[in-house]
């Protein structure tokens, strides 16, 4: 991501779990090592994955194994939930951070992240191709204001 200045987000990305075990007992099609987050921002090199979390039920099916790879290649994990729906992360790890979302569109940080400062690489298809447009299109929104 080298040259990526500005802030940008960029939606639902997907990466594989390359420490999972295996693809066992998996629907035809479904690939159980395929992790997908609803978006990674990225903040002067600072990467930040966000899980948006809108109910309890939704939460509740979150699990280590989904946010693992995430967590590996970022500085930063957060859910954004709606505002009163939780203080406290669906996955039990002091280093992810929750942020609540008002009904305005305001945001309230209950909970700050702890900064992973070693974090692994992005998938080097990422840098090459995903990375740049969405530079691409941060520049050409910021233009636009």
């Amino acid at each position: 991501a080298q040259g990526l200045d500005a802030r940008c987000v960029v939606p639902e990305l997907e990466i594989r779990d390359e420490y999972a075990y295996a693809n066992l007992n998996n629907p035809e099609g479904h690939d159980s090592l395929v992790r997908r987050i609803d978006a990674l921002m990225i903040d002067k090199q600072i990467r930040t994955a966000i899980e948006i979390k809108v109910s309890r039920a939704d939460a509740g099916r979150e699990t280590w194994a989904k946010i693992r790879p995430w967590k590996r290649v970022t500085h930063r994990f957060l859910y954004a939930v709606p505002a009163g729906l939780t203080d406290t992360s669906p996955v039990i790890d002091a280093s992810i951070g929750i942020v609540w979302v008002h009904a305005d569109g305001s945001i309230e940080w209950r909970r700050k992240c702890k900064i992973n400062h070693v974090p692994e690489p992005l998938p080097p298809a990422w840098s090459s191709k995903t990375l740049p447009t969405a530079q691409r299109h941060t520049q050409s929104s910021s233009k636009d204001k």
